[in-house]
């Protein structure tokens, strides 16, 4: 995760240093992005390329004929963002891409976002591999970023990122083995669960109030937030506490 958000801010600061405020302001998805998202979005890859060589470029006018077709139409129909706007069959993961149910958990948005996810994923993930073993952990995080990925592309289509699905799918999963198997010892307080699900809840109210406010002014006040996915990582990842094969095992 820390090395793929690396590349992702090397890709991004590689084309907005030095750029024009035009050119700033129309900078595409970077290349990790387009190649990890649950969908491909092979107009931004292409602008990425051509506009490294016209950083310089002030106007629409001053791209060259090939860049200002990429931009009219990323601009025109633009990024696909509703799940209902690309065919299903047409999807990248039925092309053989089907590492991009899982990738997009590994994509994160800006320093805070991945220090805050990194800072319950690390504990969490450490205490579940030191009583059920590496390979139960990464399965347990495989499925639950799957199925927090698909719900969240089927409400708000493929444009979301971040690693908290499996974050609360984590934390659900440590409070049904706490309640099912106490014996196991997880040292997590009931405290710190509920503070995280406070949390989401909050995060949920967020963004209530953010679809509130643009249905009542037109425009937005808070970005995206992928609470489904939030929501189905805690339900998934608590119902495979109930798995007996995701026991303790030392």
């Amino acid at each position: 995760m820390i090395a793929v958000f690396l590349l992702d801010t090397y890709q991004f600061f590689q084309i907005f240093s030095g750029a024009s405020s035009y050119v700033q302001s129309i900078i595409p998805l970077t290349p990790i992005k387009t190649l990890m998202l649950f969908q491909d979005f092979p107009l931004d890859r292409q602008l990425y390329e051509l506009l490294l060589a016209q950083k310089s470029a002030t106007s629409f006018e001053a791209l060259d004929p090939i860049a200002q077709s990429l931009v009219t139409k990323i601009l025109s129909e633009g990024r696909q963002q509703g799940a209902l706007d690309i065919p299903f069959l047409s999807l990248s993961i039925f092309k053989g891409q089907f590492y991009r149910i899982f990738t997009p958990a590994l994509l994160h948005a800006n320093l805070l976002h991945i220090l805050f996810n990194l800072l319950w994923f690390v504990p969490l993930g450490s205490m579940i591999e030191k009583r059920a073993g590496g390979l139960k952990l990464l399965v347990l995080i495989l499925l639950t970023a799957i199925a927090a990925n698909c719900a969240q592309f089927f409400v708000t289509g493929p444009l979301f990122l971040g690693v908290s699905g499996v974050v609360c799918a984590l934390a659900g999963f440590v409070f049904v083995r706490t309640k099912k198997a106490p014996w196991e010892g997880y040292p997590l307080s009931k405290s710190g669960i509920g503070l995280l699900f406070i949390y989401i809840l909050f995060l949920t109210l967020l963004e209530l109030f953010g679809k509130v406010f643009v249905y009542l002014s037109g425009t937005t006040v808070v970005s995206p937030i992928a609470n489904t996915a939030h929501l189905t990582g805690a339900l998934f990842g608590g119902l495979l506490g109930f798995n007996r094969w995701f026991r303790c095992s030392t």
